[in-house]
């Protein structure tokens, strides 16, 4: 065959091997990732005092644990705490976060909610009460 007919007939195949590599692609694991039933068991401290930090930690900021089941698959986890991601740690069936001081400054309502980094889902934990100080 000559180089020109050659290259006539691989056009085809070029025109091809986009839809292979994506078939190959998603036969190799672009699967969707197993369905978490993650369930907030308990969890705390759910309340404190306006300037002062619950549960202090020694880098100054408060530890929130949150027990939990169902959280097979859930993988890399972000808790939010009134919406700002804190700095987390996923075990089997607890969850913490460290949780800045000055995140306890004015009297207020904190949602604390779970988010899984690899579909963005979002588990509701609880509302955290910081209460006018004394």
């Amino acid at each position: 065959m000559t180089p020109s007919k050659l290259r006539h007939a691989a056009t085809p195949l070029r025109k091809l091997t986009p839809l292979f590599l994506a078939a190959a692609l998603a036969a190799c694991g672009a699967a969707e990732p197993p369905k978490v039933d993650l369930k907030v068991d308990n969890w705390g401290p759910q309340t404190t005092q306006a300037k002062i930090v619950p549960n202090p930690q020694p880098d100054g900021g408060a530890g929130i644990w949150i027990q939990v089941s169902g959280a097979e698959g859930l993988g890399a986890a972000q808790v939010t705490f009134g919406g700002e991601p804190a700095v987390t740690v996923v075990q089997p069936k607890l969850i913490t976060a460290s949780i800045p001081a000055k995140s306890f400054a004015q009297p207020g309502s904190k949602e604390i909610a779970i988010k899984q980094v690899s579909t963005g889902k979002v588990f509701p934990v609880g509302t955290f009460k910081i209460e006018l100080g004394k």
